[in-house]
């Protein structure tokens, strides 16, 4: 019995855990926000998840998408834009109490509709319909 006991154990901290979807969100948020000039001064809504359709076997991927106001130079909110990000957060190591291995890339803040290649990626990528306008 005590056997089993630490087998048991020993496959449950050897399995690893993914990272939850609200990890990947707020990693995704605080890499958008460095990329403002205020980064303390973002503020998000209608924030999203958009998994990768081919997943990591020990970690998750996908894009974080949302809206993001934050100020400017003169200390003023500009008002919200959409932004996308591109996540991977894999478990670091084999047990995963060491934390995770984080990654983000493919940025972008689109803060008019005049940025229509953009906009229309952030439709490929987060998923809705492109409105023109």
């Amino acid at each position: 019995m005590r056997k089993f006991a630490l087998a048991t154990l020993g496959a449950l901290l050897l399995s690893g855990c993914n990272p939850s979807d609200s990890k990947v969100i707020d990693y995704g948020k605080e890499a958008i926000a460095q990329q403002l000039k205020d980064p303390a001064s973002a503020n998000f809504r209608n924030v999203i998840f958009h998994k990768d359709s081919v997943q990591p076997s020990d970690g998750v991927s996908g894009y974080v998408c949302g809206e993001v106001n934050g100020k400017n130079s003169f200390g003023g909110y500009v008002g919200f834009g959409r932004f996308y990000i591109h996540v991977l957060l894999k478990t670091r190591w084999v047990i995963p109490a060491f934390g995770v291995l984080k990654g983000a890339s493919d940025p972008a803040l689109i803060n008019s509709p005049s940025q229509q290649n953009e906009l229309q990626n952030y439709f490929t990528k987060c998923g809705g319909e492109n409105v023109a306008g």
